[in-house]
């Protein structure tokens, strides 16, 4: 495969050398998973609601708060690489 061909998937230039700063985005990961488990332990022990939304809390709506948590750090820090280079 001849270097002149290959691209992107978004069609960017990247800088060879230039390394992504991962370490970000999995330290985001398991601070969004440690507050959910937090928030969860919240919502079944000291908040008084209601089982079925206790239910709908920990099913739906923590995990939904790790994933955007994530992306949106993920997003920042992109933002962030894309600037710098």
């Amino acid at each position: 495969m001849d270097e002149e061909n290959v691209s992107t998937l978004a069609g960017r230039e990247e800088i060879p050398g230039k390394v992504y700063p991962m370490w970000v985005e999995n330290v985001a990961f398991l601070g969004a998973v440690g507050g959910a488990i937090i928030l969860g332990q919240w919502i079944w022990l000291e908040s008084g609601w209601a089982s079925v939304y206790q239910w709908a809390a920990s099913i739906c709506g923590l995990p939904l708060f790790a994933l955007f948590a994530t992306e949106a750090v993920g997003r920042m820090v992109q933002s962030v690489h894309m600037r710098q280079s």
